[in-house]
């Protein structure tokens, strides 16, 4: 007897389907179909050779049938094999969807961030761009201005967060330190004494 909550016009489903039915046997199938070798699906999904082989063969004995042929070029996914990568395909781009409309929690507001123009400036504007892309109800007010000022301004809450070179001494308790940067001094050659 088939319910509301199997997919229209199918019976229930057999442990093997869902088996197969899962997003990472779906990727290594569609891997390995578009690239033809184990070797380069591993690297693309991030699993080792041996175990793309393993979930490969789990795959074929779970389904009854042979979905890739070896020859001089790789794997080759036969027609069964194309069935199931495109398969694979819908259904790896509909969890994608799911994932894009579902799988992030929107926040929303406005952070006042300061930075010193020493803290990375030039790299500001692709981190706003990726923030903007992943958080698009987030506003950012930037500023730039010298570390004293940032610490202050901190401090009597004009900003929320502040990225700052700072001197040792002065920061907050509740300070983070994201990541030491070493001093240098560059000096024309002609100049050195």
């Amino acid at each position: 007897m088939s319910s509301i909550y199997e997919p229209t016009g199918h019976t229930d489903a057999s442990p093997v389907v869902r088996q197969v039915l899962r997003s990472d046997a779906m990727r290594v199938v569609l891997a390995v179909a578009e690239l033809g070798s184990v070797r380069s699906a591993a690297n693309a999904v991030g699993l080792t050779p041996s175990a793309v082989s393993k979930q490969l063969r789990r795959m074929e004995e779970q389904l009854g049938r042979q979905l890739f042929v070896r020859s001089h070029k790789g794997l080759v996914p036969n027609a069964e094999g194309e069935a199931l990568a495109d398969f694979a395909r819908r259904f790896l781009s509909l969890a994608g969807e799911v994932g894009d409309r579902f799988g992030r929690e929107l926040v929303t507001g406005h952070v006042r961030l300061g930075i010193t123009d020493d803290v990375g400036l030039a790299r500001m504007p692709e981190l706003m761009r990726r923030c903007a892309a992943v958080h698009p109800g987030l506003r950012i007010a930037l500023k730039v201005a010298y570390s004293s000022e940032l610490l202050e301004s901190t401090r009597s809450r004009s900003f929320d967060l502040a990225i700052l070179s700072d001197g040792g001494a002065g920061l907050p308790a509740d300070a983070i330190r994201l990541q030491p940067e070493p001093l240098v001094w560059a000096v024309l050659y002609s100049h050195m004494v």
